[in-house]
């Protein structure tokens, strides 16, 4: 069985109220319009590493 480690950030998912994973934090930082072109650029940097070095979770629990 393999285990992964979640890291919450301080922002709250506004439809439950619990902390956002990294990805998700990040992902809604790119749909955010105030998120400058550099900023945003530096994330799907970030993002695309995590997609060809790390394995994504078959499922997801909290």
């Amino acid at each position: 069985m393999d285990r992964f480690v979640r890291f919450v950030t301080g922002v709250s998912d506004p439809d439950d109220g619990t902390p956002l994973g990294v990805f998700a934090a990040c992902y809604a930082l790119l749909r955010d319009d105030d998120t400058d072109e550099t900023m945003a650029a530096e994330l799907r940097a970030y993002l695309n590493w995590f997609d060809k070095y790390l394995d994504t979770p078959d499922r997801f629990s909290r």
